[in-house]
């Protein structure tokens, strides 16, 4: 989640970069020489500097205007982190966390059907591609909400 967070407030560069970080700061480690945690997200004992670093600058960095997630995911993860097993959270409040956080960053008037995940299929996004090429003004349901991102998130 920490790294999902950084990725949708700086994409794929900051991510890499947040990566190359907790690599560079784990080297020092010596315990950690020769073991598969290089770039792990604490420091033997508790969450790295490095970590807690990047979760500032997530939040700093995020847009204030229209990132109400943000807040919540950060301090879901702060609480998985927690040093003493007994402070962090269960899988079961984890959840409720962020659906929470879901239900409070969801635009209003947004239709949200938590039955079902949403799906896009290559035909249904084909079709609003020829639709778009042959009618340049159609609109894609929600894009009006996509255009409040300022092109600053990646869709995959």
């Amino acid at each position: 989640m920490s790294e999902a967070a950084v990725w949708s407030v700086f994409g794929q560069r900051g991510l890499d970069d947040y990566h190359i970080r907790r690599v560079k700061a784990t080297v020092a480690i010596p315990a950690f020489e020769n073991t598969g945690y290089r770039g792990c997200f604490h420091d033997t004992t508790k969450v790295s500097a490095v970590v807690e670093q990047m979760h500032a600058e997530v939040y700093q960095g995020r847009r204030e205007n229209i990132d109400n997630i943000v807040p919540h995911i950060l301090a879901s993860i702060k609480g998985m982190m927690a040093q003493d097993p007994v402070e962090r959270p269960s899988a079961w409040a984890v959840y409720d966390n962020l659906e929470q956080a879901i239900d409070t960053a969801t635009p209003p008037g947004a239709l949200v059907n938590r039955t079902s995940h949403p799906s896009a299929s290559v035909g249904r996004v084909l079709n609003y591609l020829r639709r778009k090429k042959e009618y340049p003004n159609t609109v894609l349901q929600g894009q009006e909400w996509l255009n409040r991102l300022h092109g600053r998130d990646q869709v995959c």
